[in-house]
This record gives C-alpha cells, structure tokens and sequence, in this order.
C-alpha cells in the first residue's frame, strides 16, 4: 500500500469510529431525554393523584425509569469509552504514518501535534 493510501485509510477509519462515537452519543443523549420527561410525567402525575393506589403504581414505574435510566447511562459510557480508546489508536497510527511523508501534506503533524510512538502510550 502507497504512503498517499495508507495515510487516507488511516483518515476513513478515524472518521468512521469518530462518527460511531457521535452516533453512540447522540443516542445515549435521545434516551436519557426521554427517560427524563418519562419520569418528570409520573412524578407530576403523582402530585395530582388522590387513589393511593395509583400513587404506589407511579411511584413503583417511578423508580423503574430511575434504574433502567442509570443501567443506560453506565452501559453507554462504557461504549463511549471504549470507541473513544478506538479514535485514539486510530489517531495515533495516523500521526505516525505521516513522519514518512513531507510536512506540508500532513493533516495533523502541520499541526504542532507530537509524534507518539506506539511503544511510548502507556
């Protein structure tokens, strides 16, 4: 593979996990809105509710939202993390591919960005 190939795979790919990651985001964000005014409606509704009964059942689905909303939460995060993590390599791979090529068609060693090595991340 040509230095001019590698260098643009090397950029698809970084672009490809960066738009996962934004994906990731954007979806964790949609649920928790939702999970919120689900919760904000219960809670008004229990406000104006007089059967006790229904008040335990909005309080019970209450704290149902409650959980499932901070089970979401932990198990985007560790997506969003984890694709984070895969940016990074990508990222790195890329700023090390250009050491080969002139300064001036470089997309982040134009930049003032340090060379890390592989060997060099902890």
């Amino acid at each position: 593979m040509q230095t001019n190939e590698k260098l643009s795979f090397l950029l698809q790919a970084a672009s490809w996990q960066d738009s996962l990651l934004q994906s990731y985001r954007l979806l964790q964000l949609t649920l928790q809105s939702v999970l919120l005014v689900i919760g904000i409606g219960l809670l008004v509704t229990v406000m104006f509710l007089n059967n006790s009964l229904l008040v335990v059942t909005s309080c019970l689905l209450f704290v149902i939202i409650w959980e499932l909303q901070i089970f979401a939460k932990m198990s985007y995060s560790e997506i969003i993390l984890s694709r984070e993590e895969d940016i990074n390599f990508w990222h790195r791979e890329l700023i090390s591919a250009e050491t080969e090529i002139d300064a001036s068609q470089r997309y982040f060693g134009s930049l003032g960005i340090a060379v890390i090595k592989p060997h060099m991340v902890v």
